[in-house]
């Protein structure tokens, strides 16, 4: 889809600002089929709702829900719907830490130890490697995390030395919180109010339990799309979610697209910005490599075109945000079912949708010779683990990757017998 078919997009949504958003029809044919396809995917998958937000820097293109929040009650989903999403949380905490760290309150080069001596973490490598607050955030502190569905946090140890490797952890995101809570004046939930959403004109928008805010939840399901899992009665952690609504988000993504301003209101720096969608903190990073996860913030590939954002679960809520500086436009999407195929598919299909007529700027081409590739071959072996496992390290062996050479091209043999080639033809000779 072009950026001009957008601005329709937005023109025909301004024409209709009287009807509520989410119920519009007039908008672009492209669009239409997107909402479409979104709601054929729901219907496959059996999730009760979808909700989905869409933004350009200066503007809410669309916002609205399709199905139910609620099975029993038929209340359907709608912009203003509030969801735990667990997506945005690590992002929140990492502009929060760079609001604090605008005012010199703390660095992201801290020690978490120095800021919070009594700390439960044990770090086998604190002399050499101690783990600051940069690392948390870049998910780097060799913590493991806990599975889709379980309750609590693994054990807080670090299982290899930090600063090198980056292993998604929920615990790094709480610990983080506490060393921010550490220097502030005011709880940790107040300040993101205060210097965050207000500011976004986020109202609704919180990171701790509030018995009004989760009355008016969503209901989560279990895979099936009927099982009850959560009807907002449970209770919150801050490190775990943000509760938000999809047309409140809509002004998020657009600090996040407009690297620190969402339309006349400037809240962070473009440096700060810059640091929260960079990654600093592994091997990977002192040796150039760019692309990782920042601050809170991941990066992925689509159709050529680089996407900043992340995906979440919290309660039944499925969600996803995303956002490309090259085409100028940033979405959410949440469902109440456990589903992540189903997250995967929405995520392919929206994305496809805003590429669609736009070409990604080609990066330069690196004619490398075979005889550089083949000190890249040889047998790879993964160094870090995600979740607890009684056999963890046992399972590294079993996930050894080989990479051969083949007519100047190089192959990916794993261990289950799968076999993967470049096939990019702009990246000939490219492995990572």
């Amino acid at each position: 889809m072009s950026r001009l078919t957008l601005h329709l997009c937005r023109l025909f949504l301004l024409l209709w600002l009287a009807l509520p958003v989410g119920a519009r029809t007039d908008t672009a044919p492209e669009l239409q089929e997107l909402l479409r396809d979104i709601n054929a995917i729901r219907r496959d998958y059996k999730i009760p709702g979808v909700a989905f937000t869409l933004v350009s820097p200066q503007a809410l293109l669309w916002s609205g829900g399709i199905g139910y929040a609620d099975l029993a009650t038929r209340q359907p989903a709608t912009p203003d719907t509030l969801y735990q999403l667990e997506a945005v949380s690590r992002t929140v905490t990492a502009l929060a830490t760079l609001l604090a760290a605008e005012r010199r309150q703390l660095s992201l080069d801290d020690r978490l130890r120095a800021l919070v001596p009594d700390t439960e973490l044990y770090n086998p490598w604190e002399e050499t490697h101690p783990v600051r607050l940069a690392h948390l955030l870049e998910q780097t502190a060799g913590l493991l995390d806990t599975r889709p569905g379980e309750i609590g946090t693994p054990a807080r140890r670090c299982h290899w030395p930090p600063g090198l490797y980056a292993s998604r952890s929920s615990a790094g995101t709480g610990l983080a919180i506490n060393a921010l809570q550490a220097v502030l004046d005011e709880p940790y939930a107040a300040f993101v109010r205060r210097r965050l959403f207000a500011p976004l004109g986020m109202q609704q928008a919180r990171v701790t339990p509030d018995p009004q805010a989760q009355a008016q939840l969503a209901s989560g399901y279990d895979a099936d799309g009927s099982t009850l899992i959560s009807s907002g009665g449970g209770p919150l952690q801050p490190s775990r979610t943000v509760i938000a609504s999809p047309r409140e988000m809509a002004a998020l993504l657009q600090l996040l697209l407009g690297r620190g301003k969402a339309g006349d209101r400037g809240v962070l720096d473009a440096g700060a910005m810059e640091r929260l969608e960079s990654p600093r903190t592994t091997l990977a990073t002192w040796q150039g490599l760019e692309y990782g996860y920042g601050l809170g913030n991941d990066q992925s590939l689509h159709r050529g075109f680089l996407f900043y954002g992340q995906n979440g679960a919290a309660g039944g809520h499925l969600s996803r945000y995303a956002y490309s500086h090259a085409l100028e436009l940033g979405y959410l999407v949440v469902i109440n079912a456990r589903q992540p195929a189903a997250l995967a598919e929405l995520r392919l299909r929206i994305e496809d949708y805003l590429a669609e007529g736009e070409t990604p700027v080609q990066p330069p081409v690196a004619d490398v010779e075979s005889q550089q590739l083949r000190h890249l071959t040889g047998r790879y072996q993964a160094l870090t683990w995600r979740f607890p496992a009684a056999d963890a390290e046992a399972g590294l062996q079993r996930d050894r990757l080989e990479v051969r050479l083949s007519d100047g091209r190089l192959l990916l043999h794993t261990a289950q017998g799968q076999q993967h080639q470049d096939r990019d033809p702009h990246s000939r000779g490219t492995l990572f």
